[in-house]
């Protein structure tokens, strides 16, 4: 998995790219894709100060469906979360403030055991907004 920011200001997107590197083909649920469903995957936004406020997260119930997506080997898919929608306050603590994002995402295929816990972190630099 790899994530990394795109757009500024109000655009501000995480882009992810999912890839497969196993031997056979890997069928999830779309609604557990780290982008398709708010719980999908763990994002954070704390602020880059002493203090290390957490930003408010915007999280609705959500409805997954049971659509099911295969990944093939070597095969990679992408998609976007909206991080102003995920964090109504990003925007005005961009102005005043650099942020740190932190993401974690663990793929669970419907097949086998969940694979190994991805995770990172992402600077904000409060010249994006």
């Amino acid at each position: 998995m790899e994530a990394k920011l795109e757009g500024s200001g109000r655009d501000l997107t995480l882009a992810i790219r999912l890839s497969s590197h196993l031997e056979k083909p890997i069928r999830v649920y779309q609604s557990s894709l780290p982008w398709a469903a708010w719980h999908s995957m763990v994002l954070i936004a704390v602020k880059a100060n002493q203090n290390g406020e957490v930003l408010k997260r915007y999280t609705p119930i959500d409805d997954p469906s049971p659509t099911i997506v295969t990944l093939n080997p070597g095969a990679e898919i992408k998609g976007r979360v909206a991080l102003n929608e995920r964090f109504p306050d990003l925007s005005q603590t961009l102005r005043e403030s650099d942020v740190l994002l932190f993401w974690s995402y663990q793929l669970r295929p419907l097949d086998s055991a969940p694979l190994e816990r991805q995770g990172g972190w992402l600077f904000v630099s409060k010249s994006v907004e």
